[in-house]
């Protein structure tokens, strides 16, 4: 479930923009590699108004996930935890339906070593995820009072509230510089990541 973030005056708590913040915007690279994109707030320039921009991956993030899955050990209940944040199995490893441990494991592997090249090889600044623009955004910090990046006063980033909705949105997917190229409702999209196996993709597989 999605948790929110609020842009507010600290003065008297005036929201001025509230955002839900859903993990349904994926990168989609050389090859049909996905993973998610990490997103913040900002001040948009173009837009006017506040609006979520990419995030970029630092290279020693990806590269902390990646030493991670190659550490990840399924019997043990702290690796589990990894599977919420680099997430791209397509069903839970040990429902029959799944792609098995040892694939979905490399298939994470695999991702993130792709994000690792995509991370040194990107060549724009993060993006506005409204109007594409990366010139024109100011990102605000969390938790911090700053001025209004488009008007007057100080401004604030708070929340962390989670929702409970009846739905989830539509799967978003970019290019690696950071433009929409695709999207897919979402019982269409959980319904490809949680297909079996065919035969030939598992007499494929390494």
């Amino acid at each position: 479930m999605p948790y929110n973030t609020t842009v507010y005056r600290p003065g008297n708590n005036l929201r001025l923009a509230t955002f839900w913040m859903w993990p349904n915007r994926h990168y989609r690279i050389a090859d049909s590699i996905e993973f998610s994109m990490d997103v913040e707030i900002a001040w948009c320039h173009r837009c006017e108004e506040f609006v979520e921009c990419e995030r970029l991956y630092t290279e020693q993030e990806i590269q902390d996930s990646i030493d991670k899955i190659a550490a990840w050990d399924w019997e043990d209940e702290d690796s589990h935890r990894i599977a919420s944040w680099v997430e791209r199995a397509r069903n839970y490893p040990d429902s029959s339906d799944g792609i098995p441990m040892d694939l979905t494991c490399q298939a994470l592997y695999d991702a993130w070593v792709a994000a690792l090249a995509w991370r040194k090889a990107r060549k724009t600044p993060p993006r506005c995820l409204e109007c594409g623009s990366f010139f024109a955004i100011v990102v605000i910090p969390h938790g911090k009072d700053v001025p209004h990046p488009g008007g007057d006063g100080l401004v604030r980033i708070g929340g962390g509230e989670h929702g409970s909705f009846s739905s989830w949105p539509t799967q978003l997917f970019y290019n690696a510089e950071g433009l929409l190229i695709d999207q897919l409702e979402y019982q269409e999209w959980r319904r490809l990541r949680s297909r079996p196996l065919t035969e030939s993709e598992r007499e494929a597989a390494p």
